[in-house]
């Protein structure tokens, strides 16, 4: 049987807390940098693509998608996209303008 001081168990305990405020920062951080991919506002899925990583306000509405997405300087452009025109190629970001890739997307079986 081990037998703790109160001095060591509260020494243990803030030590714990400590690295739990940290963890709980560092999440929070990972969290605002990374932010999960946003659902569309119609309740369909979004189109897949690189796009997601630098454009905000991401809706789909029929077949037109929509977001604010950052360009190469730094400026964030409002963009729109006619999904069906990608015909199954993944979107990206282009220079703050939203555009189809030029292969379609990998289908996995």
């Amino acid at each position: 049987m081990v037998r703790l001081s109160v001095s060591k168990l509260v020494s243990i305990g803030a030590s714990v807390g400590a690295a739990a405020a940290l963890f709980a920062v560092g999440a929070v951080a990972v969290a605002q940098t990374r932010p999960d991919p946003q659902p569309a506002v119609s309740g369909r899925a979004l189109p897949v693509g690189s796009y997601r990583e630098t454009c905000r306000n991401i809706s789909l509405n029929g077949d037109r998608l929509r977001a604010r997405c950052i360009a190469k300087d730094g400026q964030s452009v409002a963009s729109t996209l006619s999904v069906r025109a990608c015909r199954g190629a993944q979107v990206r970001n282009d220079n703050g303008r939203l555009t189809c890739d030029a292969a379609p997307a990998a289908r996995t079986r």
